[in-house]
């Protein structure tokens, strides 16, 4: 039974030295050496319970370590989930400060668009009635304008005025830039003489066309009160008169004026008198052209030209046939016409208005005007007005 016990032992603790122990125990017994025996046993449990505390001492260690090991990971486990909380905390407070942000950015929008429609609604409404008064406004000057164009238009002489004294005929190509021009022509007739200016006031539009007016009105005055009509006194005269009413001095900043050409033709004697401020008169005599420069100043110029330059009077016999050309600045002055590189836009000059008067003179005094409408329409072809036209025509 002790043998059983301690093979028991031996076999669960599986040590080499109890075997050889209970070998010696057995022979011991047989050998009816009891003494020793005991003392093998002995040696045996006791070697047997130091290895029974050393494998439960090593299996302690082990459930320490693993006790150790499932709580620390029971710890970490318990500090993720912790996180894991906080995590799902913070998005919560994030999210729900989103969507207050968002909500309270909605509500401002919302807010905002609000204000800003109202706003928008009373600026239409403020711009509909600003509108409105510039329409009107529009309106009022469109018909101011439209009337005084047919002032202006009936102060003009007819072509029956420009054809009297026994000329063969005469035209006259009126072509403002706006509605209302700064160029004007004009006529007066006293018994068999005539007198007919062409004239090209500073600016063009209702300014020039309110200077138009006033050349007008002087000229009328003028040639009412003068029994000579010489061209070169009359001048003198409409630069007099013209100073004193816009009173022009040498301290002003602006010089209103006019470029003027006037010529006067007795039938009786066939005698032609021109003078010019500034503008160039063409007299043709048949086919042959002879220009007139005139003084060079205008109408209403300054005292320090004045006294400089007068206006004189240049006097000649004509010739049935003959014809004389009186023009504004308008006609040279366009652009328009094909240039080599095929660019348009080049303008005409004085020489191009030259040639252009010199192929007109080619035509019948009838189908003058007619035939320089089609020149200029033809030389400015897509480009812009840029200046009032006006010429006037008398053949002899």
């Amino acid at each position: 039974m002790l043998i059983s016990a301690i093979n028991t032992t031996a076999d669960d603790a599986g040590m080499h030295t109890i075997d050889s122990l209970k070998n010696e125990l057995k022979n011991a017994h047989e050998a009816s050496r009891f003494h020793d025996t005991y003392d093998i046993a002995i040696q045996i449990l006791t070697i047997q319970d130091t290895t029974y505390k050393a494998q439960l001492n090593v299996m302690l260690d082990e459930a320490s370590k693993k006790m150790g090991l499932d709580k620390l990971k029971a710890e970490n486990d318990a500090v993720r989930a912790q996180k894991r909380m906080w995590v799902f905390i913070s998005i919560a407070v994030t999210l729900a400060a989103i969507v207050s942000l968002v909500g309270l950015n909605l509500r401002r929008s919302k807010s905002k668009r609000a204000i800003l429609s109202s706003q928008k609604e009373m600026l239409e409404e403020e711009v509909r009635k600003q509108m409105e008064i510039i329409e009107e406004t529009n309106r009022s000057l469109t018909n101011s304008i439209s009337y005084a164009q047919h002032i202006q238009e009936a102060i003009l002489p007819p072509d029956d005025k420009l054809r009297s004294c026994g000329v063969s005929g005469a035209f006259a190509f009126y072509q403002p830039l706006n509605v209302v021009s700064g160029d004007f022509y004009w006529a007066e007739t006293r018994q068999d003489e005539m007198l007919v200016a062409c004239a090209d006031c500073t600016g063009h539009g209702v300014p020039g066309a309110f200077m138009s007016l006033i050349g007008t009105t002087l000229l009328n005055d003028i040639c009412s009160e003068l029994e000579d009509w010489d061209p070169g006194h009359i001048l003198t005269e409409l630069d007099n008169r013209l100073i004193d009413i816009l009173r022009q001095n040498n301290n002003s900043s602006i010089q209103d004026g006019m470029d003027t050409a006037l010529i006067s033709y007795s039938s009786a004697s066939n005698k032609l008198r021109m003078a010019s401020a500034r503008r160039s008169i063409l007299y043709f005599h048949g086919s042959d052209l002879t220009e007139y420069k005139g003084t060079k100043r205008s109408i209403g110029d300054q005292e320090e030209f004045r006294e400089r330059y007068t206006f004189d009077t240049t006097e000649l016999t004509v010739n049935k046939g003959d014809t004389i050309y009186l023009s504004s600045d308008g006609l040279s002055d366009q652009f328009g016409g094909q240039s080599k590189n095929g660019e348009k836009g080049r303008k005409l000059m004085n020489s191009g208005a030259k040639k252009m008067i010199c192929e007109l003179n080619t035509v019948g005094i009838k189908e003058q005007k007619e035939h320089l409408t089609n020149l200029f329409n033809n030389w400015k072809g897509t480009c812009m007005q840029v200046d009032d036209v006006s010429i006037v025509g008398i053949r002899f």
